[in-house]
């Protein structure tokens, strides 16, 4: 055993042999190591009822939880943890819980559950080997153990879920205790129903569809008639229309044939002219030759001619070059005379410029006067950057002042909103620790005014620490509940809650009720010199601050005005601190101290204390306070150096003015200075130009003289140029004397030649009528075929029959003969139009009415095929329903009977009353089957539904155990286990309760049974299959019981009872 709590099997009787009392499933034993309180810990319990009896945070319940988690079972389901990681013990990496399960015949199974803050969280073993949890459920399940129903596992922190459960959970759960194939068939007949519904539904749907489609048929059916007879009527028009193409085109065939003969007779004709104009022909060659000779001796002459020609322009080409050049001798005499008259111009201009400049430059102060004060201005400005600098540096030295101190305002600012912040902090960890108790406030903020008195939201929200480092010592001393708990100064705002939250919201929020003033003020703090003497700083009252009604509901609950802090030096004194204070705080310890009924010592439970989680963030009001003065101090001082930053800035403005002043006055001489450099140069630059310019004159005369000595030269070449051009222009006139010969000659034989033309021509048109008559024919005669072999193919369409076909088809001139087609194209087009008459008259029907119409009738016969499928479906599921509910109800009203049977009999026993019925709203609806349990606790009085807001505390309990108890001799699972359902009952209420689960147990080979139960009656009857386990947490733990002496404490204890009745006879002689 370590140094955890301790558990024992404490023998009360001799037990007999568990042969034929093992079940598969039941518990043999449960080791947990490192889980809560236990470092390690083995329970062996008896197969049918077992007794776990210890104080208050012993660890009873912990057996519960460890029993429960190893099954896979979920934190949610024991009320405690919402991980499983807050199960392992204070300072350890790991819990481990091994329960071992019996099996009839076979090797026993074990599962193992090891819990761990790293990775994985869970690992699981099945009989030592490593699984998934998917393996461990299917062995529980195997076992029929059912974690998750309260009619099988009731832990402490759901007892009071049981009586809030719904008729039809109760039903359910209760069906899976006892006999899971009633819960299966359930499931089978809701499914049934639902498939029956589905089946219903699809029936109705198939008859709708049925209407909608014969209705749809009638509504067609005249459509579909005047259809059919349409139909007949175009196959009719149709064959009258093949018909009269075909003797269309016998009749265009014929046409043809006549044109062909004409046409051989027309080309005899013509070709018997053609030959008759050959003489004619020959005559006008002749006289075409000889014109084309004439014609070739004409063109050379004219290439004489063009050579002349050629020559002559030459020589004009010449004539105007010599002219060209006169013009050029005489153009450059005039741009001298010009270039001469603009030099004058030029030197007139320079002359005036130099005079302009030069009474600018005099108008300008003189290089001595201009350089003497820019050197002053200088000398100026040096002075005012020494003072600028210095007034700059006293500027960044007070902006780095009030930067310092901004920076400094602004942490000091976020300090204090983080403590100012510290409220809504706490109302995140409310909403995140408790939803229940965040929604009830919420609901509160908007209901505030039906409240009288004043009422505390909860404690997280308004309690706070004055000094931080002892918060942790504050959260383990308040309990967890009390923090989210609301506390009321009445019992009527009380009341008013309960009944708004608790009832109709269904929240769980606590409620509490604080003290008057008058009630705590008999709590009296602890002497100062006492606590001087111990070591202790001071008591848990004087560091708490928060609403009245809240400091005195903790008065008077946890006694913060008897529970001391000290410092590290009392973990060297606890002895002395324990005789006074039964609970103290060092800074890191949290001490108990219980006092022996037995011995008489005190012992001591040291455990070390957590960090704080809820109350961490408390607010610390003197140090908001501190800041605040900070804040005051710091904003003077920031206004002072603003002020003194904004004067400096100003004085330094001031000087940047007169700086600019002073330079834009030196600028400005600058720019004299510099303006007198540049006219003094321009009037240099104009000078140089001006002597250039008088040195270019030029010779007017000189240039003159070249001119008349050019001219003459050019004059006597242009002279011999005009010689030349005469002399050709003779031979010019030679040759076109013979061109003109030539001329008269062309013009004779052409003349000859036209008459020939025109004889030949009148024969020529007259031949010209029969050959547009023949090519008339001959068009004719193509078009003619081109008709009538579009006609064939047009018959050939209109038949749908292939191009290549050359006659009519045999099948096509039987369908012209059996339907009395005529067979002359007048008769044929006749009986075309009155056909084309009465199809007229018939409206035209949408084709896709006749589409729809057979795609309606094959729906119909498919839609009647599967009404006549369903209705043989529906038929069979209405059986198997019958069957199945029948079943159903026998085997379940058989089962309710058993139960009522049972519980009636112990609620009479109790002097009560009580029954158990199944209910239900209709008979079909067999999702809300519910089983109703009503209870009668005094005479005459009537049978109320068992109901958390309608009986009591004691009652529910009660009637509670007395259910469980009745579903005993009928439950098939392993094992059922009660964590303290009987804490509210009485003393009386509790006995009886007790020795019925001691007689039903004991007498019926059922379901091992756990009863968890802090405290035991005295004298209560005791059976030989029952077993006793003890749980004491401490260091002075028990002896394990196989080292008890039975026969010595019997002995003693007979001894005492003969004690007893001797004082008591002595007392009563003495009276």
């Amino acid at each position: 055993m370590a140094d955890g709590p301790s558990t024992s099997a404490l023998d009360v009787t001799a037990m007999p042999s568990g042969a034929g009392r093992w079940k598969d499933g039941k518990i043999v034993s449960l080791r947990v190591e490192n889980f809560l309180t236990y470092s390690n810990c083995s329970v062996s319990p008896d197969p049918d009822l077992n007794v776990i009896i210890g104080p208050n945070g012993t660890g009873k319940s912990s057996i519960v939880c460890a029993i429960c988690l190893v099954l896979s079972g979920k934190p949610g389901l024991l009320g405690r943890a919402r991980d499983e990681r807050e199960f392992i013990r204070y300072g350890c990496d790991k819990a481990t819980v091994e329960i071992e399960l019996h099996r009839d015949n076979l090797p026993n199974r074990t599962i193992k559950r090891v819990i761990s803050h790293g990775l994985p969280k869970n690992r699981w073993f099945v009989d030592g080997t490593g699984c998934a949890i998917e393996d461990v459920n299917a062995v529980i399940k195997e076992m029929r153990i059912q974690i998750g129903n309260l009619c099988q596992f009731l832990p402490q922190d759901r007892v009071q879920a049981f009586s809030s459960m719904n008729d039809m959970d109760r039903l359910k759960d209760s069906m899976n205790s006892i006999d899971p194939k009633l819960s299966e068939k359930h499931s089978e007949l809701m499914s049934l129903i639902n498939e029956g519904q589905s089946l219903d539904d699809s029936k109705r749907k198939v008859d709708e569809l049925i209407r909608n489609v014969t209705s749809q048929i009638d509504q067609l059916q005249p459509d579909i008639d005047r259809f059919n007879e349409r139909i007949a009527c175009e196959e009719k028009v149709t064959l009258l229309t093949r018909k009269k193409a075909f003797l269309i085109h016998d009749m265009q065939l014929t046409a043809y044939e006549e044109l062909l003969a004409h046409k051989r007779e027309a080309t005899k004709k013509v070709s018997d002219s053609k030959q008759s104009l050959k003489p004619i022909e020959n005559s006008i060659n002749a006289a075409k030759a000889k014109i084309t000779q004439i014609h070739a001796d004409d063109n050379l002459l004219k290439h004489e001619v063009v050579a002349i020609v050629r020559k002559q322009e030459n020589q004009l080409n010449n004539l105007k070059k010599l002219k060209e050049k006169d013009d050029v001798f005489s153009g450059e005499f005039r741009d001298k005379q010009r270039q001469e008259k603009k030099r004058q111009e030029d030197v007139k201009t320079l002359k005036g410029e130099i005079t302009e400049y030069q009474a600018e430059l005099d108008t300008l102060k003189s290089p001595e006067v201009i350089k003497e004060k820019i050197a002053e201005m200088s000398q100026k400005l040096n002075d005012l950057d020494i003072e600028q600098m210095s007034k700059s540096s006293i500027l960044v030295k007070l902006k780095e002042a009030k930067d310092n101190l901004e920076r400094e305002n602004a942490k000091l600012l976020r300090e204090k909103g983080a403590l100012a912040n510290i409220f809504e902090k706490r109302k995140t960890l409310l909403r995140d620790e408790n939803p229940d108790a965040y929604a009830a406030y919420d609901w509160y903020l908007s209901h505030m005014e039906l409240f009288n008195s004043e009422v505390v939201p909860p404690m997280i929200l308004s309690l706070n620490v004055a000094d931080q480092s002892l918060v942790k010592q504050v959260e383990t001393l308040i309990d967890k509940r009390d923090l989210f708990a609301f506390i009321f100064t009445s019992r009527e705002d009380l009341s008013r809650f309960v009944d708004e939250v608790n009832i109709n919201m269904e929240n769980r929020t606590a409620s509490l009720l604080a003290p008057t003033e008058e009630e705590v003020a008999k709590f009296m703090p602890p002497d100062d010199q006492l606590m001087k003497q111990l070591g202790l700083r001071c008591v848990i009252y004087d560091i708490l601050k928060g609403p009245d009604p809240a400091i005195r509901y903790l008065l008077e609950n946890n006694g913060i005005h008897r529970v001391p802090i000290g410092t590290t030096e009392l973990e060297n004194r606890v002895e002395q601190v324990a005789v006074h204070f039964p609970r103290f705080f060092s800074p890191d310890r949290h001490f108990l101290c219980k006092k022996s009924r037995y011995s008489g010592n005190v012992q001591t439970i040291e455990e070390k204390l957590v960090p704080a989680q809820l109350l961490a963030d408390s607010l610390d009001e003197e140090k908001l306070k501190d800041i605040e003065e900070k804040l005051a101090s710091q904003k003077a001082e920031l206004e002072k150096v603003k002020l003194e930053h904004q004067q400096v800035e100003m004085e330094s403005t001031r000087l940047d003015m007169a700086v600019d002043a002073l330079r834009r006055q030196r600028t400005q001489l600058m720019l004299e200075r510099q303006r007198r450099e540049k006219l003094i140069h321009k009037i240099e630059l104009k000078q140089q130009t001006l002597q250039q310019r008088q040195a270019t004159s030029v010779d007017l005369k000189a240039a003159y003289r070249k001119l008349v000595e050019l001219s003459q030269k050019n004059h006597a070449e242009k002279v011999k140029v005009l010689s030349s051009i005469h002399s050709q222009l003779s031979c010019a006139i030679s040759t076109n004397e013979k061109h003109a010969i030539n001329v008269s000659q062309i013009g004779f034989h052409q003349f000859h030649m036209k008459s020939h033309q025109e004889h030949l021509a009148a024969e020529t048109a007259r031949n010209s009528s029969q050959e547009q008559a023949l090519q008339q024919l001959v068009t004719e005669i193509g078009e003619k075929k081109q008709l009538v072999r579009q006609l064939w193919l047009d018959a050939l369409r209109e038949c749908q029959l292939d191009n290549s076909v050359r006659s009519i088809p045999q099948a096509i001139q039987d369908s012209f003969s059996s339907n009395n087609i005529p067979e002359s194209l007048p008769e044929v087009e006749a009986a075309l139009d009155d056909e084309s008459s009465r199809l007229s008259q018939l409206s035209p029907i949408d084709r896709s009415k006749q589409v729809r119409y057979s795609e309606l009738k094959l729906t119909l016969a498919d839609l009647h095929d599967k009404k006549d499928q369903g209705e043989e479906s529906i038929h069979s599921h209405l059986t198997l329903v019958a069957k199945l509910r029948e079943e159903w109800l026998n085997r379940l009203n058989a089962l309710i009977s058993n139960i009522d049977r049972n519980f009636s009999r112990f609620m009479s026993e109790m002097k009560c009353a009580g029954s158990v019925s199944l209910c239900y709203p209709d008979e079909l609806a067999y999702e809300k089957y519910g089983l109703s349990i009503k209870v009668s606790y005094r005479s005459g009085e009537e049978a109320a539904e068992l109901r958390r807001e309608y009986q009591s505390g004691g009652e529910k309990s009660v009637a509670t155990m007395l259910y469980l108890l009745s579903l005993q001799e009928l439950n098939t699972v392993p094992f059922r286990i009660v964590d303290e359902i009987n804490q509210g009952m009485d003393s009386a209420n509790e006995r009886k309760v007790f020795d019925m689960i001691v007689e039903t147990v004991s007498s019926t080979c059922s379901s091992q049974y756990f009863f968890v139960t802090p405290k035991l009656l005295l004298d209560l009857n005791y059976k030989p299959n029952m077993r006793i386990l003890t749980v004491i947490n401490g260091p002075e733990n028990l002896i394990s019981s196989d080292q008890w002496k039975i026969p010595r404490f019997i002995r003693r204890h007979r001894k005492l009872e003969e004690l007893e009745q001797t004082a008591m006879q002595e007392e009563t002689v003495v009276s």
